[in-house]
């Protein structure tokens, strides 16, 4: 898939409607999200839009990194993610030139509430993680371009607590015990 080619997922045009339908973005930000709910956005009209408001991609980083995580936040609502969802971010951060770290720098506390409710449905369920559950905190874990260390950091609450409830570590999907 090019950068010119809108990955194959409806949802994607479906979410930006929403998006667009109850958010109070600026000119910019309706603008593009206009474009994906039409399913009609490639880097040319990124550009443009950019050049019509006087504003580089970098200029507007924080507002394309909160369009992601409106998105994130959508297809994540039902607490699994599909191959298509995954590459429709992917296609996303490419799109608007999000660099691994961007997240974590840029929007950690966005990233941390997102992560750390997912954990709290996968870790509170039945304090055991199976083998969908463990695909879905990888998942996760690259929607936001973390890294092992990162990952760990905003699951560790989740398990202390699980341990605290009495779970057996071995079955936390966790290699290190968290820190007290």
């Amino acid at each position: 898939m090019s950068l010119n080619d809108t990955p194959d997922n409806q949802s994607l045009p479906a979410a930006f409607q929403t998006i667009i339908n109850n958010s109070d973005e600026d000119k910019i930000g309706r603008s593009i999200s206009a474009a994906l709910a039409k399913n009609s956005i490639n880097r040319e009209i990124i550009d443009r839009i950019l050049a019509e408001n006087g504003v580089t991609l970098n200029d507007v980083k924080p507002l394309l990194l909160d369009l992601i995580l409106s998105y994130v936040n959508i297809i994540v609502a039902d607490h699994h993610l599909t191959r298509e969802e995954t590459d429709s971010v992917l296609y996303l951060k490419r799109l608007f030139k999000i660099r691994e770290g961007d997240f974590y720098t840029l929007r950690y506390f966005v990233i941390k509430d997102i992560i750390q409710k997912e954990l709290a449905v996968i870790y509170r369920n039945d304090d055991q993680i199976d083998t969908d559950e463990s695909l879905y905190k990888v998942d996760l874990q690259d929607l936001f371009d973390l890294s092992y260390v990162q990952f760990l950091e905003f699951k560790e609450p989740e398990i202390r607590s699980a341990l605290e409830r009495g779970s057996d570590i071995t079955d936390l999907d966790t290699v290190r015990y968290p820190k007290i």
